[in-house]
């Protein structure tokens, strides 16, 4: 099982949390299961998803995606994130 880190600073986490949760199909199609959504103590704009999976093919598949930097964008997403996949 992989575990898989993204981190990314968002424009007001208020605003982003709706649209993650409502993308929740997204990542079940992929295979994700979540382990957690975390904020920066310091900085609660500051996100740290961390999800498992058995399929990490369908993990790069879904970071691909080109709809997904769209709605990145949408939900208030301010830079490219930052994915690290460990086995």
């Amino acid at each position: 099982m992989a575990t898989v880190f993204i981190r990314h600073p968002v424009s007001d986490y208020d605003t982003w949390r709706p649209r993650y949760d409502e993308d929740a199909h997204r990542r079940d199609e992929a295979g994700l299961t979540e382990v957690g959504v975390f904020q920066d103590a310091s900085d609660p704009n500051s996100v740290l998803v961390v999800w498992n999976t058995d399929n990490v093919d369908g993990v790069e598949a879904m970071l691909a995606d080109e709809n997904l930097e769209q709605k990145m964008q949408d939900a208030g997403v301010l830079a490219p994130p930052e994915v690290w996949i460990a086995d």
